[in-house]
C-alpha cells in the first residue's frame, strides 16, 4: 500500500504475501528471502551474477551468454548465435550464415545491401558502403 508523489510511488506497507522476498506493489526485493537455485530465484525469477549452470557458452537457468566455450560454426555460435567476423561463408553480398554484409574493397567496413532500380535491369540488389560511398554488384 502506497501513494503517489509526482512521476514516483512511494510504498508504505510492502505487500509480501504473493512473494517472500519481492514486494507486489513496488517491486522492491528483500535479499535474505531468496530462494535461490543456482544464479536464479525461485520465488521472483530475481537472477544473480554467480552459480549459472553453464553449458558452453549459454546458462541454461537464466539465458546469459559468456564469451567462453562457444560452439562456432563459421562465423555464428550455434548456442547463443553470437557473431565473430571469421570464417564467414560469403555469398554474392554477404554471409550465407549470419547475413552480414561484404566488406567494403575500398574501406573494409561492412557493406550494406539495398534495393536499386536499374533502368535497363530493372530492380537490383547492391551492397552499399556508407563510409566511402562505394556500390559493389554481385
Amino acid at each position: 500500500m502506497g501513494f503517489w508523489i509526482g512521476m514516483n510511488y512511494i510504498c508504505i506497507f510492502h505487500d509480501w504475501k504473493y512473494s517472500p522476498c519481492k514486494c507486489r506493489d513496488c517491486g522492491k526485493t528483500r535479499v535474505k528471502k531468496h530462494k535461490w537455485d543456482g544464479c536464479k530465484c525461485s520465488q521472483c525469477n530475481t537472477i544473480r551474477n554467480e552459480q549459472h549452470d553453464w553449458d558452453g557458452c549459454k546458462c541454461i537457468r537464466c539465458g546469459r551468454v559468456r564469451d567462453k566455450q562457444h560452439k562456432w560454426d563459421g562465423c555464428k555460435c550455434s548456442q547463443c548465435n553470437t557473431i565473430r567476423n571469421e570464417q564467414h561463408n560469403w555469398g554474392s553480398l554477404q554471409c550465407k550464415r549470419c547475413g552480414q554484409g561484404v566488406p567494403c574493397p575500398i574501406c573494409g567496413r561492412t557493406m550494406s545491401i539495398i534495393n536499386v532500380i536499374d533502368e535497363r535491369e530493372g530492380k537490383i540488389t547492391v551492397g552499399y558502403c556508407d563510409t566511402c560511398k562505394k556500390t559493389s554488384r554481385p
